[in-house]
């Protein structure tokens, strides 16, 4: 056998071999079970980094990652989730970029108002590295093209990119470059429309980006930056908000965030957009010691709170990292909880803050301890706002190999809120990282991580209702309007000369229903599945099921000509003067009744009156699910039978088997032991066999 021959065959088998080891898991849903988290990406060879965007366009979700290769390359893969959490996309999602890179960096994703998601990140593709921004529509169609626009051309340096979509259709991507950081602004279709330069003395990075329209503004966006360089360099932060047409709104030199102290190397602070115009930014500074601070930039670049912040905790002896805060905006009130640590760092645990709308630390100037020093190490901690209230989450890890991921719900007080405290997201299994999420609404919120369960890193998600249950939220079905089938036979009334189609002649239901009046919606139509004396209206009737319901039929003359009892009917039922009742369900079906306007000459019950030939007529409703009435019409007693066959000629029902009157007859059948499709309804009276079509759709 040839070498290539060998080494095809091999390449083969290990492939086989993987796919065997490691199959992709099939939850495809939020879970309901901590244990049963959605799979979005479980590969042979780890997916990590992931980020999640709320679709506004539909309250789902898109969600990204990289992905290794096995030629040792990260690619860019994105896909598409519904409310439920149910992969929309293929299973192993869409390759947005094959690439060649070896390691990764930071890179944006971002859902504009039509559902698209937009991405920005580090691209090798065309030769040289740059930044490519990527656009898929909601179908998964690459709407710039497969190799995306090319956002920074060919640069000595491009790295860690940000986007975000802004109100105006527009998308704006900011990214660090070898000298200033580059903010550039697209148009829908992909058309550069402005760039912006940030330099400052020393390096500048872009940390993050959010859209933050101030009132009666549209496509406003901020720009978050930390400087970097050698540790004699202090890292500090400043913020730039950029018009729709790219103006620098707060100065030339941007919103100076810090002016003293320094961000820890390696620390890339987030921020959150306040629906106001502004932002808020919680960090932690390694200068001139472990303390974590808040700030609120308003709409017009001024602070809310002191420049360089306000520290969130004074607690002595002791340090703070990590911190992350949300804004409620009802309030004002800023949440943040952080990492506390002993002065060591050896002991960790949860701590946090209120911050009222005054500025005052109301959970005091300790803050609020929520899970005491210890040994187990905490992380990933997030502050989000779900009904109405502070979440924070947090994963703890008493060993590297069993990440627990946990969420609580706290009031202002900081008071747990659920009676179990915290809920447990995900299970003390394999190793957890890189938690992202985003708020479903104010009552939900998406998380998605990086997870090491199965011995490969994959990434998995799980949704928390406001009420601390897990599970996709069931939209609640709205209480369906009652529908109701009238049906009459005017066959009496046409032999008498009272009812005429050539003369115009309609025939009303009126009632209690609809105000007793005659309209267009009142009146009822032939069944061309009926013989031609048989008239039906099927409406709704929004009132409350178990209300009794009159009504009679009235004809309405087409000529004007004078009827009988000025075309009502006449005493023909239980109801005060003589109407038609019934008890109003979800769905009704009337028997099928003759006109009647002659009160000594009764024909609502229909075996009184003799049809004129043996009739089945087409069973209502028809397709049905599963019971559906069945009409017929004797012209003289005798013994009948009337049954069921499927397509194949299978006896599956006996309705009926017996001697009858001669009159009309109804019988209720209840297809719901059977399965969906075409049925035959035979009706046999002596030697006369007649028979109709009839559809169950479940």
């Amino acid at each position: 056998m040839h070498f290539k021959k060998i080494l095809f065959y091999s390449v083969a088998l290990l492939l086989i071999s993987w796919v065997m080891f490691f199959p992709q898991a099939t939850q495809a849903q939020w879970g309901e079970n901590p244990n049963e988290n959605l799979v979005i990406s479980l590969k042979q060879l780890e997916s990590l980094q992931p980020k999640i965007a709320l679709n506004p366009a539909d309250g789902g979700a898109y969600v990204s990652w990289f992905e290794l290769s096995g030629f040792g390359g990260y690619h860019v893969f994105l896909q598409r989730l519904d409310a439920q959490g149910n992969l929309l996309w293929n299973p192993n999602g869409i390759r947005v970029a094959q690439r060649n890179f070896t390691s990764t960096q930071d890179y944006g994703l971002a859902a504009d108002a039509s559902g698209n998601a937009v991405l920005a990140f580090r691209d090798d593709r065309r030769g040289g590295e740059r930044i490519t921004a990527a656009k898929y529509s909601p179908d998964g169609t690459a709407l710039w093209g497969e190799l995306g626009i090319d956002v920074s051309g060919t640069t000595d340096f491009a790295g860690a990119p940000a986007v975000a979509a802004t109100t105006d259709g527009g998308y704006v991507v900011a990214y660090t470059g070898a000298g200033p950081s580059v903010v550039v602004k697209l148009d829908a279709s992909g058309e550069l429309l402005w760039t912006r330069e940030e330099t400052a003395a020393a390096l500048l990075s872009v940390s993050d980006i959010t859209a933050s329209d101030a009132p009666g503004e549209a496509g406003e966006v901020i720009v978050l930056f930390r400087t970097l360089g050698p540790p004699t360099v202090p890292g500090r932060l400043t913020a730039q908000k950029y018009a729709a047409d790219g103006t620098r709104l707060w100065g030339e030199n941007r919103a100076e965030i810090m002016n003293s102290g320094s961000l820890q190397l390696g620390n890339f602070p987030k921020m959150s957009d306040d629906g106001t115009g502004g932002m808020l930014v919680s960090w932690y500074q390694s200068q001139p010691a472990l303390q974590s601070y808040v700030q609120q930039v308003l709409a017009d670049g001024s602070f809310r709170f002191p420049q360089n912040g306000l520290p969130l905790s004074f607690k002595a002896g002791q340090l703070r990292t990590d911190p992350s805060a949300v804004l409620d905006p009802e309030t004002g009130d800023v949440y943040a909880f952080w990492r506390e640590t002993s002065g060591n760092q050896n002991l960790i645990g949860l701590y946090g803050q209120r911050v009222s709308g005054e500025g005052t630390r109301a959970w005091g100037d300790d803050g609020r301890q929520f899970i005491p020093l210890g040994s187990t190490n905490i992380g990933n901690i997030r502050a989000a706002m779900i009904g109405g209230e502070a979440l924070v989450a947090w994963m703890t890890a008493p060993s590297f190999t069993e990440n627990t991921l946990q969420a609580a719900r706290l009031d202002t007080d900081g008071n747990y809120v659920w009676t179990s405290e915290a809920v447990t997201l995900a299970p003390g299994a394999g190793s957890k990282n890189r938690l992202s999420f985003t708020n479903a609404g104010s009552e939900e919120v998406f998380f998605v991580w990086e997870d090491e369960r199965t011995g490969v890193r994959g990434i998995y998600g799980q949704n928390l209702q406001a009420d601390g249950s897990l599970g996709p939220v069931e939209d609640p079905e709205p209480d369906p309007t009652p529908v109701v089938t009238f049906q009459v036979d005017m066959s009496v009334q046409q032999l008498k000369g009272d009812f005429d189609l050539s003369l115009g002649d309609r025939v009303h239901v009126l009632g209690s229903f609809n105000g007793w009046s005659v309209s267009d919606e009142s009146a009822l139509a032939q069944d061309p599945e009926q013989v031609p004396e048989i008239f039906v209206l099927t409406t709704e009737i929004e009132q409350e099921t178990g209300t009794t319901i009159a009504y009679k039929f009235y004809i309405e003359a087409g000529d004007g000509r004078p009827l009988p009892n000025d075309g009502w009917e006449g005493s023909v039922g239980p109801g005060d003067n003589g109407n038609r009742e019934f008890v109003l369900e979800e769905e009704v079906v009337l028997p099928l009744v003759f006109f009647n306007n002659e009160d000594e000459y009764d024909t609502s019950l229909p075996e009184r009156e003799n049809p004129f030939a043996l009739v089945l007529h087409q069973n209502y409703p028809n397709p049905f699910n599963p019971g559906t009435q069945i009409a017929y019409e004797l012209p003289e007693a005798g013994d009948i039978r009337v049954e069921v066959y499927n397509t194949v000629g299978q006896r599956v029902a006996v309705l009926f088997s017996g001697r009858q009157a001669a009159g009309a007859h109804q019988l209720y059948f209840d297809a719901g032991a059977l399965a969906s499709g075409m049925y035959l309804l035979r009706l046999q009276a002596g030697d006369q066999v007649l028979t109709r079509k009839m559809t169950l759709l479940k």
